[in-house]
Parts: structure tokens; C-alpha cells; sequence
């Protein structure tokens, strides 16, 4: 069994015969029901707002992630500066004063 070839061949775009190109598109717009058509349009539309929720979730999750880093080295500093050997020479240590911030009845 043979592949039956094109009885068309193009061999440069300026040589195409587009006479029949308006007539060809023509067809295609009655291939759907007007019901059909804004069944496509509503699904069309719906998925398209899905993306945005999508793209918009995708840029939270990267700034979430950012903000978890961040918190992370903010702790670290943290950590290191209410450890650090200094904070036992001050008259006021700063371990103190957020003792003092957290009970405040005492």
C-alpha cells in the first residue's frame, strides 16, 4: 500500500494559490453550536483564571520560601547576639530586658 502524496506541491510562499482560503475558514465556523461555542468560550475563560491562580500561587510559594530563609538567618543573628560574651558585661543584658518584655508582671 502506497501513501497517497499531496496533489499539491509549494515551492515558494509567493507561488500559493489563497483563493479558496476564505471559503476553507468559512466552513470551520459553523463546525460548533452557539451553545458549544460558549461552553468552549466559558471553559476558555475558566482555565485561563486558573493559570493566574497558578502563576500567583507559584510567586507566593517562591517569596514564602524566601521568607523562610530570611527568618532563618534573622535567628541565627539572633541567637549569636543574645549569646555573645559582651551581653554579660552590659549592666543591662538584653536576655534581661526580653525577660522583662515577655513577663511583665514580674
Amino acid at each position: 500500500v502506497r501513501a497517497r502524496q499531496s496533489q499539491f506541491r509549494i515551492t515558494a510562499l509567493d507561488q500559493r494559490d489563497s483563493s479558496d482560503d476564505s471559503e476553507y475558514w468559512l466552513s470551520y465556523s459553523t463546525l460548533l453550536s452557539e451553545k458549544k461555542e460558549r461552553v468552549w468560550d466559558a471553559l476558555l475563560d475558566g482555565m485561563e483564571k486558573y493559570s493566574e491562580v497558578l502563576n500567583s500561587r507559584s510567586g507566593l510559594l517562591t517569596e514564602t520560601e524566601a521568607l523562610r530563609t530570611q527568618n532563618a538567618e534573622l535567628r541565627l543573628l539572633l541567637h549569636q547576639y543574645v549569646n555573645s560574651k559582651v551581653n554579660a558585661e552590659l549592666e543591662i543584658p538584653p536576655t534581661r530586658v526580653l525577660q522583662l518584655e515577655l513577663n511583665p508582671g514580674h
